[in-house]
């Protein structure tokens, strides 16, 4: 069983290169980025997968074992396209939490943009299915360096030195993916992940005494 570390490790070089998928793995998961954004995580069927993509239904059983792992590859996919959105952001604000508090807000508009699919993919990551949680990693290492560079701000004169700006963001990261599974279940709205977001993040960087005064 590897490590924790050494499982991250893996997960960050997964994230900055990709993982590798040929031309019938790429129609496979643009079938089910398609299915599950129209309809959902109950749309999403290995054989209605296949007839879309044109490939045997035993080669999508083979490329991804599972319905969730599917999923978690077809939104780690997704990701990639949208991480240009993030990266390319001109996020004002003279504090770390002005900034991440900016990000945020964007992050969550983008994520829940096409809710079904929002909805379909954390389904498919919150059932126990290591493979699918390892997919899941890899696109939350994505955002992961993006909040990094938020915190941290002006790489001439960065508001926080980096393993610290690590760790706020590794905790951020957990609470944000907390709160769009409540979403998904209809407890809580857009808003509301923002609005805990920011008094996550306040906490984090500024402490519970500043919180109470």
């Amino acid at each position: 069983m590897p490590c924790y570390e050494g499982l991250v490790s893996e997960v960050q070089q997964q994230a900055f290169e990709g993982p590798s998928l040929d031309e019938i793995e790429s129609r496979i998961l643009e079938a089910t980025i398609e299915l599950a954004a129209a309809g959902g995580y109950d749309a999403v069927k290995q054989r209605d997968v296949a007839l879309k993509s044109r490939v045997a239904l035993a080669t999508v059983y083979t490329r991804f074992a599972s319905k969730d792992i599917l999923l978690a590859a077809a939104l780690e996919l997704d990701s990639r396209r949208w991480m240009p959105e993030l990266i390319k952001l001109q996020l004002r604000g003279r504090t770390p939490l002005a900034r991440v508090t900016k990000l945020y807000e964007h992050m969550t508009e983008i994520w829940l943009r096409r809710p079904h699919l929002a909805r379909a993919a954390l389904r498919a990551t919150t059932t126990g299915d290591q493979v699918a949680m390892v997919r899941m990693m890899i696109a939350q290492q994505r955002l992961h360096l993006v909040i990094v560079d938020a915190l941290r701000g002006s790489r001439n004169a960065p508001a926080i030195k980096r393993e610290p700006a690590l760790r706020v963001a590794t905790v951020l990261t957990m609470v944000w993916f907390s709160n769009l599974t409540a979403w998904a279940a209809g407890i809580i709205d857009e808003k509301m992940i923002v609005d805990i977001m920011q008094h996550a993040a306040n906490m984090l960087l500024n402490g519970v005494e500043h919180e109470q005064r």
